[in-house]
């Protein structure tokens, strides 16, 4: 199944896997340019894994990533999601003092919408920062 994958570069890391830019070929949406988290597994998911999966795919926002796909390889959950090509917050703020304006209202603005979205589902996000804010 990994073979549906490209990978790129690395775009970041955390406590539960690495995250990777990847053109993927998928039936339902073509060749596309994606975001894949790679997660270790031993050949069987987690039931926080599975938990993860299905919260995901139950996630419908213009305000929150995307979900496509779940795709397992020999050694890794890879959990396929939209690509946000203009990098994180985090990525802009970090060469700039502050955000002008008129960004600032629009970050806000959707920013709120996606927590919003999350809260009205009894989500809490539990890592909100610039890192994840796409």
């Amino acid at each position: 199944m990994g073979a549906n994958l490209t990978y790129h570069e690395r775009l970041g890391s955390g406590a539960s896997g690495e995250v990777f830019r990847v053109t993927w070929k998928s039936k339902e949406f073509g060749t596309i340019e994606a975001a894949a988290k790679k997660i270790r597994f031993d050949g069987q998911l987690t039931a926080q894994q599975k938990s993860e999966i299905e919260f995901l795919k139950r996630l419908d926002h213009k305000n929150i990533v995307k979900y496509y796909d779940t795709v397992l390889e020999k050694e890794h959950v890879v959990i396929v999601t939209e690509f946000a090509a203009k990098g994180s917050l985090y990525d802009y703020l970090k060469d700039k003092d502050k955000l002008p304006e008129h960004l600032l209202h629009r970050w806000i603005f959707h920013l709120a919408r996606g927590v919003n979205y999350l809260k009205k589902h009894d989500v809490a996000h539990r890592d909100l920062k610039s890192h994840n804010c796409i």
